[in-house]
C-alpha cells in the first residue's frame, strides 16, 4: 500500500482520494513496485525534516486543468512523483519544469499557477515551509 511508503499528512478527504487513486494509476499502468522502489529510496523523511514542512500532502492536477493566478502565505517544497514536460508552474513571468527525482523550494508567495497541459494526471508530494 502506498501509504505506508510515504510520510505524509492526509488531512482531509480530498486528500486521501489523491492517494487512493495515485495508487490505483501505478497498479494500472504496472508503475506500482517501481514507484514504491523509489520512494522507498528516496529520503522524502529527510526533506520534510530538513525543511520543516508542515501540511504536507500529495497532490494531484488533472491533466488539462491549471490553477487560478494566486500566491501563499509561504513558501512550498515540491517532490514531483508523476510528471512530464507539459506540466510547469509560471511564478510571476517565468515558467519552470518540476522533474521527478528532485525537491524543489519554490517561492510560492509570488504569484503564480500550475498547469497541466498533458493528458495524464500530475502528482506531487508538497509541503509548507515554515
Amino acid at each position: 500500500n502506498i501509504n505506508h511508503c510515504i510520510t505524509i499528512t492526509i488531512e482531509h478527504k480530498k486528500c486521501f482520494n489523491c492517494v487512493v487513486e495515485f495508487e490505483h494509476h501505478l497498479k494500472t499502468s504496472g508503475l506500482y513496485e517501481a514507484y514504491v522502489k523509489k520512494i522507498n529510496n528516496a529520503d522524502i523523511d529527510g526533506v520534510i525534516e530538513e525543511f520543516k514542512l508542515f501540511r504536507t500532502r500529495l497532490m494531484c492536477l488533472r491533466s488539462k486543468t491549471c490553477l487560478t493566478w494566486h500566491d501563499d502565505y509561504s513558501q512550498r517544497v515540491h517532490i514531483p512523483l508523476i510528471t512530464n514536460d507539459k506540466c510547469f508552474m509560471v511564478i510571476e513571468n517565468t515558467k519552470i519544469n518540476l522533474e521527478s527525482g528532485y525537491a524543489y523550494q519554490v517561492d510560492t508567495t509570488k504569484m503564480h499557477t500550475a498547469v497541466n497541459a498533458s493528458l495524464e494526471n500530475r502528482y506531487h508530494i508538497v509541503g509548507c515551509v515554515y
